[in-house]
């Protein structure tokens, strides 16, 4: 029983992750998973913007595969403060925002004074 259990689940993983291609929305609508992969998609929606919003997505790109949650925080509020944003940008910023709000918690709760201050950063500029 046990062994059919597993297989089924790999096939169903498996159907699931090749047999049915995820959609637009399906994909802006999915939070990234850790703060390397919203590094990455910021890069990869951001790469054909204005120099300025590239340069700040840059940044912000580095801030989270960094760690440094206060400077990514702040870049990326900055970035979703512009007016010139597509909506693909836009759910992007928020998604990766998610993420990086779950991983503040999580590090805040084990006594990341780093990120306790990126929170109250984040306070403040609500």
């Amino acid at each position: 029983m046990y062994i059919f259990i597993r297989h089924f689940l790999v096939g169903v993983t498996a159907v699931t992750l090749f047999g049915c291609g995820m959609s637009e929305n399906e994909r802006l609508a999915r939070t990234p998973k850790n703060l390397t992969q919203a590094a990455s998609e910021l890069e990869q929606v951001f790469a054909d913007a204005d120099s300025t919003t590239k340069g700040k997505a840059a940044i912000a790109t580095q801030a989270l595969r960094e760690e440094i949650y206060d400077k990514a925080v702040a870049s990326i509020i900055s970035i979703s403060n512009q007016d010139n944003l597509t909506f693909e940008q836009g759910m992007i910023l928020r998604n990766s925002m998610v993420t990086l709000q779950r991983d503040l918690i999580n590090a805040a709760e084990n006594g990341d004074t780093k990120a306790i201050k990126a929170i109250e950063l984040l306070q403040k500029r609500k």
